[in-house]
């Protein structure tokens, strides 16, 4: 078989194309992942929301001497405490605050309009 070396733009070609290839394959990987979370968004919230609110909590078993070596698991599967949570709710504070800005806003604007044109309007006797 008489193949000749590929010169080196033909080695950069063909990575080019491979990689150009590769890319696209992850893209289309990325987008059905994408597309998935869009679609199930609300579930996927609902279902947070509920094992952080009603996960069992982890009973107290007595503690014994755990001979060297040996490390208890930190986190049992469905034995999640609250403190699991803390770094999702911080992540969810923006989003809560970006949500609840305009509800306070149109209240407070409201109760002013109220209280000042109480104070400024007649009175019928």
């Amino acid at each position: 078989m008489n193949s000749k070396p590929q010169t080196p733009l033909e080695k950069l070609t063909a990575d080019k194309n491979r990689i150009k290839r590769l890319t696209q394959e992850q893209e289309v990987k990325l987008n059905e992942h994408i597309v998935y979370v869009q679609k199930n968004a609300g579930s996927l919230l609902l279902s947070l929301v509920s094992s952080m609110l009603f996960a069992p909590s982890a009973k107290k078993e007595n503690k014994q001497a755990i001979p060297t070596g040996e490390q208890p698991e930190t986190i049992a599967a469905g034995k999640l405490s609250l403190a699991d949570f803390i770094p999702v709710g911080k992540l969810l504070l923006p989003v809560a605050w970006d949500i609840a800005k305009p509800i306070l806003l149109s209240w407070g604007l409201k109760k002013v309009t109220q209280i000042t044109t109480g104070l400024f309007s007649r009175k019928k006797v």
